[in-house]
């Protein structure tokens, strides 16, 4: 008899978990986040994207995995918001690092801009869905943190722990500095927080060009000095093995051209500590062909990302090159 009602037991828990889990595992999560004007789902096919967006009369769509070119949900509900005349965004998060303050910036304003109702959606609806809702809610409707933070729950399909608790990590640094500054748990503080304060792991640096040249002879040696300092609350460490860990990078473009290409990096010689500053001499060769150039020099994780893409300030630096 014990057995038998340990195994109803088991048998009541499991469908328990599969009624609650059910959509989020095997559907498209589909919720409302603010009633008839923000909704958060998954990835949802062509037919029940257009059902929703009948349904809730959806006029834009916030897709949070970024632009996915030939990809078949990414071709279908492009289609499906041309033909519907929906207004889309493409924001490129992921649910197992911190996010870029510049893509926080932009998910704050898109979420000002995009016309309601508006969808917000990742591959499961789960962690990056929960993500921006939390600040949907803080933005349109002035919810606390602490109130909004509902929208990452279990309830929705993320789970506390794991892989992708790193992207609610940023608002427990957020907390952690509200409190200790005695700050207003407000969208304007946690704003400020954003544009002033918050640095993804260790990707801040403030960056001083010592010595450049303007003009030099094409082909010619070009002597660059540049001081670093780690503006970040994180220590700068050099690769392990395959050209990993934080170098210096500088990459060049001709002044008419908006495309930039990689032309060197240098080694930053060891750890460097927050707070500390390192020099670095790197030789170049200059361009082959004569014209204007501009330089960026800036620092990479490498194989990981560049400050700038973090929300760290590069040096630019123009240079002629004469024949």
């Amino acid at each position: 008899m014990l057995r038998k009602a340990s195994i109803v037991l088991m048998l009541g828990a499991l469908v328990g978990v599969v009624w609650t889990f059910g959509p989020v595992w095997f559907g498209s999560n589909f919720h409302s986040v603010i009633a008839d004007r923000v909704y958060r789902s998954g990835e949802m096919r062509a037919a029940a994207l257009e059902r929703a967006i009948d349904r809730f009369r959806l006029r834009s769509i916030i897709n949070l995995r970024g632009r996915e070119e030939g990809r078949a949900w990414y071709e279908e509900e492009r289609r499906v918001a041309r033909e519907r005349r929906l207004v889309r965004y493409d924001l490129d998060f992921s649910s197992r690092l911190l996010p870029p303050r510049p893509a926080v910036i932009e998910l704050v304003r898109a979420l000002r801009e995009a016309p309601e109702p508006m969808l917000l959606h990742c591959s499961a609806g789960a962690d990056r869905a929960g993500f921006a809702s939390v600040l949907a809610r803080m933005v349109k409707e002035g919810s606390p943190l602490s109130e909004a933070r509902a929208e990452l729950s279990l309830a929705y399909g993320h789970l506390p722990f794991g892989p992708s608790r790193e992207i609610v990590r940023m608002f427990d640094l957020y907390e952690a500095d509200r409190r200790c500054a005695g700050s207003p748990d407000t969208i304007s503080t946690f704003e400020r927080w954003l544009a002033n304060q918050y640095v993804p792991y260790g990707y801040r640096a403030a960056i001083e060009a010592q010595s450049f040249p303007r003009e030099v002879t094409a082909a010619n040696p070009i002597i660059v000095r540049v001081r670093v300092i780690n503006t970040s609350p994180e220590a700068w460490v050099p690769g392990r093995g395959r050209g990993r860990g934080i170098k210096l990078g500088i990459r060049v473009r001709r002044k008419e051209s908006a495309a930039w290409t990689d032309y060197d990096r240098a080694e930053l010689g060891g750890p460097v500590a927050p707070g500390e500053s390192r020099e670095v001499t790197v030789s170049l060769a200059a361009p082959r062909v004569p014209g204007e150039y501009v330089f960026k020099i800036d620092l990479v994780d490498e194989f990981v990302t560049w400050f700038e893409d973090q929300g760290s300030e590069p040096v630019l630096r123009e240079l002629a090159v004469r024949k």
